[in-house]
């Protein structure tokens, strides 16, 4: 895109034979990112630096985190009941925190109506789904 190159993994994103989501955990990554659990066979095909997060999914709408950031988290909710979050560190620390931590966020981001929660995991992709109240 433009002079930069990017990496995605339509396979992984795929919704065939799960629940017909469409994720995003693989779109438009850097080499470094993508290398976190792809593994590249570079001596069939040269393959081009990838370095950009410009057109990454998760960068441009603001859902991409290094670490657990409730502000963030709680930002995204009060937009959309359903978020995704692109977690580049430890994910089961970011799930535990979203557990430990699900009543500030949902105070921080205005919430006074959830009946609960649940989230899915597609790589470092969390989608979070607050269920509200009728």
């Amino acid at each position: 895109i433009g002079k930069s190159w990017y990496y995605t993994d339509v396979t992984w994103d795929d919704p065939v034979g799960g629940d017909g989501t469409i994720y995003y955990a693989y779109f438009n990554l850097t080499r470094a990112a993508m290398d976190l659990d792809h593994v590249a066979q570079q001596e069939y095909i040269p393959l081009p630096a990838a370095a950009s997060t410009l057109y990454n999914y998760h960068v441009r709408n603001g859902s991409y985190t290094e670490r657990y950031d409730q502000s963030q988290l709680a930002r995204l909710l009060s937009r959309s009941n359903t978020v995704r979050v692109y977690v580049a560190g430890n994910t089961d620390a970011y799930i535990q925190s979203l557990r430990d931590n699900i009543s500030a966020i949902l105070a921080e981001a205005g919430i006074r109506d959830c009946t609960g929660f649940s989230y899915r995991v597609c790589g470092r992709e969390i989608i979070i789904t607050i269920n509200r109240g009728a």
